[in-house]
């Protein structure tokens, strides 16, 4: 892997971590997070949710 390529990867990272931290201060925002962190483990966990539709 270049460097070049390396600084790029991290500066995708960095965009995202601001941009999270940014959300941080929203509250709207932090509750879209937390639906998107539910759909994510939702997902991972092959469909199983916690509560039944």
């Amino acid at each position: 892997m270049s460097e070049w390529h390396r600084v790029k990867e991290q500066k995708g990272r960095g965009l995202l971590a601001e941009r999270t931290i940014f959300c941080m201060r929203t509250p709207f925002c932090i509750q879209a997070a937390f639906v998107a962190i539910a759909v994510g483990l939702r997902q991972n966990t092959g469909g199983k949710s916690l509560r039944s539709p």
